[in-house]
């Protein structure tokens, strides 16, 4: 592969992110993203434009940029790379930060590492609708460390595969959970590239990971492949809509994942969490800000600031009414009811 800068790496990663979601993106909508996305770790890109389409990868009409077919998987594995070396940086050292402990303790109920907005109140419903028991094969999708997967696991009996893109939180959750083989393993996958056989699986279990799938038409139905005729999934979700959509799209059957399910012919029940989303951010801003002086002492401070941010920033998005959550059980065969 040819030498890249970290400036044309990152150009390349935010013009593929924006047009991922069917947008051409001009240079204010990428100046946007970049300050978004990489924040602290963003670059110039001014040469970053020209040496781009010198070279063909980046194309420029009408003030709109977009890339060549061998610009995007360039893309596509520079965005893998990076997400997948940020987020085993990130999942090690809050396993290893004895605050993050206490942190996802206060927050959520229960320390499992937790990464997401599901705490102990979801999980048990989860496993209620699931109704998991040890003839179960299950396959968790984006399983991070596997802590999830693990009490999972533990609480309902269940033979469960979790899989996730980042090497170094795999080989952890493997090497924490060999004593449990039996039902118990962990390996690496790509969530865009599905490849389990049809019928391997009964049940799919994911957890705010589908978010960052590149084509949620194409994962749902290697999804449903997977499951077969009998299987089912259970799949938390969260959209977030701009400020000018329809407050429609927040309804359980108009998310994006909603969209998805019925493009592929697949029926769901679904259970409304947005009142919990908005208590697990609230708490989340709160106790890391009275957790400050163990975070800075553990010296993983980095890690108490970046969820405080994050959670003033969804707080804001779910006063102003643009955020929903939802539990999905789709089953291969069942008629199609929607509840709550």
């Amino acid at each position: 592969m040819p030498e890249f800068s970290e400036a044309e790496k990152q150009l390349l990663i935010g013009v593929r992110s924006i047009m991922l979601r069917r947008e051409s993106p001009d240079k204010s909508a990428l100046e946007n993203f970049g300050k978004r996305f990489f924040d602290d770790d963003l670059v110039d890109w001014t040469e970053a434009y020209e040496s781009l389409m010198a070279k063909g990868h980046l194309q420029f009409n009408n003030s709109l940029y977009s890339l060549s077919d061998e610009a995007t998987k360039l893309a596509a594995e520079f965005y893998k790379k990076r997400m997948s070396s940020g987020f085993d940086e990130w999942m090690i050292r809050s396993c290893e930060s004895k605050a993050y402990s206490r942190f996802c303790e206060l927050v959520y109920g229960i320390d499992l590492c937790q990464c997401s907005m599901v705490d102990g109140e979801q999980l048990d419903k989860l496993m209620e609708v699931l109704a998991l028991t040890p003839a179960n094969r299950v396959l968790d999708l984006g399983c991070g460390v596997g802590r999830i997967t693990e009490y999972l696991s533990d609480k309902t009996g269940a033979k469960i595969t979790g899989v996730d893109f980042a090497e170094g939180v795999v080989d952890r959750a493997n090497k924490r959970t060999a004593m449990k083989r039996d039902r118990l393993s962990f390996c690496v996958c790509d969530m865009n590239e599905l490849n389990f056989p049809s019928n391997s699986f009964d049940t799919i279990i994911a957890i705010d990971t589908l978010y960052f799938v590149d084509d949620l038409d194409e994962t749902v139905g290697a999804m449903k492949n997977i499951i077969g005729d009998a299987g089912q999934m259970g799949v938390f979700y969260s959209q977030i809509i701009k400020p000018d959509d329809s407050r429609d799209l927040l309804d359980a059957d108009s998310t994006k994942f909603a969209k998805a399910l019925h493009n592929s012919a697949l029926s769901y029940r679904t259970w409304c969490f947005t009142e919990n989303e908005y208590e697990i951010w609230r708490k989340e801003k709160k106790i890391a800000e009275e957790l400050k002086a163990d975070f800075e002492s553990d010296g993983y401070m980095d890690l108490c600031e970046g969820r405080a941010k994050e959670a003033e920033h969804l707080l804001e998005l779910i006063k102003d009414g643009r955020v929903s959550r939802h539990l999905y059980h789709i089953k291969a065969r069942c008629p199609a009811i929607h509840g709550k």
